[in-house]
């Protein structure tokens, strides 16, 4: 699962920096559990700190990241998801 080709949405394109769009890819890349088709992402920045709760339903997973951050970076839920056939990372309000 996710091993195909990836797209994103123009959301994403727009609103999360590249260097993000990369560590949340890098985060599934590396989950070490069975992988959900859906991946759920929470981008939250506050005092310099962006904050990334990375997660899914079945079977469950959740962990937090924590990344220094001098850029504003607006609060955001994503969604990945894998058809089989390609993965799309969207934000949550474009699906």
């Amino acid at each position: 699962m996710f091993n195909n080709k990836r797209y994103l949405t123009k959301g994403i394109s727009e609103r999360i920096e590249i260097c993000y769009q990369m560590i949340m890819w890098s985060m599934i890349d590396n989950l070490n559990v069975e992988k959900d088709y859906l991946q759920i992402f929470q981008l939250d920045w506050k005092n310099d700190v962006l904050t990334i709760t990375h997660s899914q339903e079945q079977p469950f997973y959740k962990k937090v990241y924590k990344l220094p951050c001098q850029s504003a970076v607006k609060t955001e839920k994503v969604y990945v998801i894998d058809s089989e056939e390609y993965s799309t990372m969207l934000l949550a309000e474009e699906y």
